[in-house]
């Protein structure tokens, strides 16, 4: 009977435990979000206004939390019940006896249990522990407000920063870049007559559409003019040109030994791959002396053990092969792979204009880009009477001078 008569007043002890703690906590950040409102307010007006806000709303957590984790035994319950109904201590020590119960069996023990559990059956734990609203409500709904308004206030003196229209220029940009960059690109797709390039020709031809899209401000302009400089600098690396060179290079060193082949390794040597091209189809294996034939087999064969596996493909297929039928004097095979180094040979040339178009239209795009940054950036620059080391390295904009400050 005693347990059950202090479980209810354990509950209310809890629960009034939990609305102080909410009530401290919200009063707490209450007082923290204002002084956040006014520091907004007067140094930090970029800053949300939701941040003051969330800070009351976190006080009030965690002094929910604070107060939830407050732990009210039968004990507490019974002290309080003595206190207010005046039974000098008996609640404390009916809870006491009836602990003890089991060790001593007393009669007088029971008596007064007895007469305990009849005073306890007028505790009622509302009037107990009275729950009401709490007392700083008030003050918390004040400085709520206060706060509020102070947000409020200060979105106001916070200028709006719209987006210039940059569609003019962004026009302009797409003009020329139509007239020079995927003019010249088209050109050379129709001498090429390469997929690829037509592909990157369509791609670039849409970011230009782009371009001239109404909603366009700074930011996209400049992102669309990066990714086609992304598109064409991964086309050009694509066409692994230096790499190709630099075998080519190689080949022309090992073949220098064979008069027969002195030629071509000099057009190799200077990359005038189209004479090349002609020099490599001319010449005739058969004319070629053991010891010249087998000096170049084994330098073909020392360059192809110091290939890298990036650099293995058509090409080094080709040199290995050329290699083979000089080692064997297989001269059909010589020729024939004498023709497909030839045709590398051209197909290089091909892709060496290409990759010098590629260049010269990636300059196009830097030079655009650094041309949009100077017009869409202001020109006006504040001065400061204090030094500083990056003192006259601005532009003011009036290039016949301005007023001189203390500096």
């Amino acid at each position: 009977m005693l347990h059950e008569i202090l479980r209810p007043v354990q509950r209310r002890l809890w629960l009034a435990s939990m609305i102080r703690g909410v009530s401290t906590g919200l009063l707490i950040g209450a007082i923290l979000a204002l002084w956040v409102a006014i520091a907004r307010t007067a140094f930090f007006p970029s800053m949300h206004w939701a941040w003051p806000l969330s800070i009351v709303v976190a006080g009030g957590v965690v002094g929910w939390v604070t107060g939830m984790l407050g732990r009210f035994n039968e004990q507490s319950a019974a002290r309080l019940i003595d206190e207010h109904y005046g039974l000098k201590d008996r609640s404390i020590t009916s809870l006491q006896f009836d602990r003890e119960r089991n060790l001593h069996s007393d009669p007088v023990r029971e008596l007064q249990l007895a007469e305990a559990d009849q005073q306890l059956h007028r505790v009622n734990p509302v009037e107990c522990v009275p729950i009401t609203a709490p007392r700083h409500a008030r003050w918390i709904a004040g400085l709520v407000i206060a706060t509020t308004l102070l947000l409020i206030i200060g979105n106001r003196n916070v200028p709006t920063l719209e987006a210039k229209p940059i569609l003019p220029l962004a026009q302009q940009q797409s003009f020329d870049l139509r007239e020079t960059m995927l003019e010249d690109l088209e050109e050379m797709a129709e001498e090429q007559e390469d997929p690829e390039l037509e592909a990157l020709i369509e791609e670039l031809s849409e970011k230009l559409d782009e371009m001239e899209s109404d909603a366009l401000d700074e930011a996209d302009l400049l992102a669309t003019l990066s990714e086609m400089e992304q598109s064409l600098a991964e086309a050009r690396e694509s066409l692994k040109l230096e790499m190709t060179d630099t075998m080519l290079k190689a080949l022309a060193a090992a073949m220098k030994p064979s008069d027969a082949m002195n030629q071509a390794a000099k057009a190799l040597e200077a990359e005038q791959y189209d004479e090349a091209s002609e020099q490599l189809g001319a010449v005739d294996p058969s004319q070629m002396g053991d010891k010249q034939r087998r000096a170049v087999a084994d330098n073909l064969k020392k360059m192809l053990s110091k290939l890298k596996p990036a650099q293995q493909g058509q090409l080094s297929n080709s040199i290995s092969e050329l290699a083979e039928g000089l080692d064997s004097k297989n001269m059909s095979q010589c020729k024939k792979c004498l023709s497909k180094l030839a045709s590398e040979c051209k197909q290089q040339g091909q892709r060496k204009k290409i990759g010098n178009c590629m260049s010269c239209q990636l300059n196009r795009l830097s030079q655009c880009k650094s041309e949009c940054r100077g017009q869409c950036q202001s020109d006006s620059v504040a001065k400061s009477d204090s030094p500083s080391q990056m003192a006259g390295r601005g532009a003011s904009g009036q290039p016949l001078g301005d007023q001189a400050t203390k500096i």
